[in-house]
């Protein structure tokens, strides 16, 4: 792990990788996971072609959101001052949920410095439907923080195992919350243990610059600017991004193709990583520079906390 600093914010990001002068993916963690989400999918790709550069973005997990609002044009800034600091010109992106939707932000503002993007549970724009989903997510997180009883820790361990009970009826499908019982539960207690409260302050500030889609950073009005070659993935059981919303993002974008994961929700890293790692190193693999199509071993269970995605 490793922390840049760009402009008043501490940026954690972790880039790893056998062959320094191959082509890098940059993955964009969704709203309330960190980067170690991404371990998940790493073994699918070609470990001695591609670098892997994983970070949380401002506002996410252990990198504050800084006195000002968030919004998409202030997060890609902060992406490509990253990218300078690393000495990348051109990167691979894979994003998930508001991952994805930063990285289709970023395809339309710099299309010089993207090969490939690769968006999972993602919206172009925001319903009211939507909308109040998230307003509802921000209450509930909201009600956490109010619960604290410290600066440094959130020890109301009820409310905040709570939360994510609470958040994991939107974020996974039918199939995960009955088959996944167990693993939920004790997924709930490591969100408790690690939760702070500059972490839920995070994820309001995140939750807001969501909403956004809604009017201020509409991306549906430019999907046909953008001329990267793009794999929009959708969960079949997404409550929130559905299929029928990635159809129509992927009609409107000229070099989009969609694919429908069978059984899943809107975590389709945690939920189906097998499918989702086989089908990202696939596509990507055709848009790379200098890279013949890699057929990975496949792999099995990583353990609790990579499928948590919080490290």
């Amino acid at each position: 792990m490793a922390v840049t600093h760009i402009a008043d914010i501490s940026y954690r990001f972790n880039i790893t990788g056998k062959n320094e002068s191959g082509e890098t993916i940059l993955f964009l963690n969704n709203l309330f996971d960190s980067f170690e989400s991404w371990s998940q999918v790493l073994p699918y790709f070609n470990q001695s072609h591609y670098r892997f550069l994983r970070l949380d973005y401002r506002g996410q997990w252990y990198t504050e959101a800084g006195k000002k609002a968030l919004t998409f044009e202030s997060q890609v800034q902060d992406i490509c001052f990253l990218l300078d600091q690393l000495d990348l010109d051109r990167v691979h992106i894979v994003g998930q949920g508001l991952g994805a939707e930063i990285g289709l932000w970023f395809a339309l503002q710099y299309p010089d410095r993207i090969i490939s993007l690769s968006a999972l549970s993602a919206l172009a724009s925001m319903d009211d439907v939507q909308y109040q989903t998230c307003q509802r997510w921000r209450r509930l997180v909201s009600n956490s923080l109010d619960k604290q009883h410290s600066v440094r820790r959130v020890n109301d361990t009820s409310s905040s195992e709570l939360l994510y009970e609470q958040l994991s009826q939107d974020r996974f499908g039918d199939d995960y919350l009955i088959n996944s019982l167990e693993l939920l539960r004790e997924n709930a207690t490591l969100f408790e243990q690690r939760l702070t409260t500059n972490i839920l302050m995070g994820f309001i500030h995140l939750i807001d610059q969501k909403c956004r889609l809604q009017r201020s950073e509409r991306l549906s009005e430019h999907l046909g600017e953008i001329y990267t070659p793009t794999l929009i993935l959708n969960g079949s059981q997404d409550k929130f991004s559905s299929p029928r919303s990635g159809a129509i993002m992927s009609r409107a974008l000229p070099l989009a193709k969609q694919v429908i994961v069978p059984g899943a929700g809107h975590e389709l890293v945690h939920e189906k990583n097998v499918i989702v790692g086989a089908q990202l190193a696939a596509f990507i693999d055709q848009y790379s520079m200098s890279q013949e199509p890699y057929q990975p071993e496949i792999k099995g269970y990583y353990g609790m906390d990579q499928l948590f995605g919080v490290g």
